[in-house]
């Protein structure tokens, strides 16, 4: 049985790949709702996987989520509110 750690140690994670946001843009832009517009939620995906996995550069979230199917061994789901 493989054993895993429950922690990434600080500065862990540097190997990683960009992919495309839902302006179709490489990368996260960060909030940005209209003034006045009220709160809008902002929905973040945490998954850890069984595997590291080698995904192309601006790699989409279809298939992003199909290539990690048969790794994701749990996943976490953060929701923030922001309004400007």
């Amino acid at each position: 049985m493989r054993k895993f750690s429950a922690k990434i140690a600080e500065g862990g994670g540097s190997k990683f790949t960009e992919g495309m946001n839902s302006t179709n843009q490489p990368g996260y832009t960060g909030t940005a709702p209209p003034k006045g517009h009220g709160p809008h939620h902002y929905y973040f995906w945490l998954y850890a996987l069984d595997a590291e996995l080698d995904l192309k550069p601006n790699i989409n979230r279809e298939e992003l989520l199909n290539a990690i199917a048969d790794h994701a061994i749990e996943q976490a789901r953060l929701v923030g509110v922001y309004e400007s």
